[in-house]
């Protein structure tokens, strides 16, 4: 696949490995592919095109060629975390695409909460994680970037001065195009999946005049889903569990594609955030 384009890069189906045999298992639940979420996060998807959005990081196949004139990894980043979402925009606005591989297959140890061999054997600094995803998003998202200050976690990392030249530099030597055009691109996931809503709105119980509030943080959720309750309408009440609320944890639009049609829309989702009803 790349020796036919060497701006191609290449993901493999990602399966699970069996730690007691070193052997893969359920190959048929498989997943390769990534979509970028506002956060400049990453959440996995399925769909029948082979384009990928973005990396899920670490397993993946680049020519030298096109690592070298992309830049490899960005020096200004630290640790685990963002090099993903960094690496695919610059793939994709630069000149090059990702690509699934249909009949490639790596086994992946995933970590399982109940199985301590899984875990990890090292410490991930999240202040490092937050401040790349953070970098990622000034180098490649353009105005889109002022989207950041609706998380909290997330406007602190990004009120820190960086120095961005490096960014610049791949943008006007690759004459990459603007964020505005990935959003384009993957119109089927962020138009036609109500991720770029029309609209964002308030839903009201009309019995008690109290509007249907989220209890969780913004941005993805660590457990996976959260609750929520009817609160007066129109007030802010942050989150008695997270400091991290989203700004307006009243706000909703529609997402999601129908299955059966494939429009939009077959649900609720809190803006800002990964969760959907």
């Amino acid at each position: 696949e790349m020796a036919g384009n060497y701006r191609r890069v290449v993901v493999p189906q990602i399966t699970d490995l069996d730690i007691d045999t070193w052997t893969e298992r359920n190959r048929h639940l498989s997943s390769s592919k990534c979509y970028l979420t506002w956060d400049a996060d990453f959440k996995w998807f399925t769909s029948s095109r082979s384009d990928i959005p973005v990396l899920s990081g670490g397993l993946l196949g680049i020519s030298r060629r096109w690592w070298n004139e992309t830049g490899g990894y960005d020096e200004g980043m630290q640790g685990w975390g963002g090099e993903n979402i960094d690496q695919s925009l610059r793939t994709w606005l630069c000149g090059g695409e990702i690509q699934a591989l249909s009949k490639a297959f790596v086994a992946h140890m995933w970590r399982v909460p109940h199985d301590q061999r899984t875990q990890a054997k090292y410490m991930v600094d999240v202040r490092h994680t937050i401040q790349n995803r953070v970098r990622a998003a000034m180098g490649w998202f353009d105005s889109f970037a002022g989207k950041l200050k609706h998380y909290p976690d997330m406007r602190f990392a990004n009120s820190k001065k960086q120095d961005m030249s490096a960014f610049q530099a791949v943008r006007e030597r690759l004459g990459c195009k603007p964020f505005a055009w990935f959003l384009w691109r993957f119109r089927d996931i962020y138009e036609d999946a109500g991720l770029l809503p029309n609209q964002t709105f308030h839903l009201r119980h009309r019995p008690s005049g109290k509007c249907l509030t989220y209890l969780g943080p913004a941005g993805t959720h660590p457990r996976g889903a959260d609750s929520v309750e009817l609160q007066p309408c129109g007030e802010v009440v942050s989150s008695r569990r997270w400091p991290n609320s989203p700004p307006d944890p009243q706000r909703w639009h529609m997402a999601n594609q129908d299955p059966n049609t494939h429009l939009c829309c077959s649900g609720l989702r809190l803006w800002s955030t990964d969760q959907c009803l």
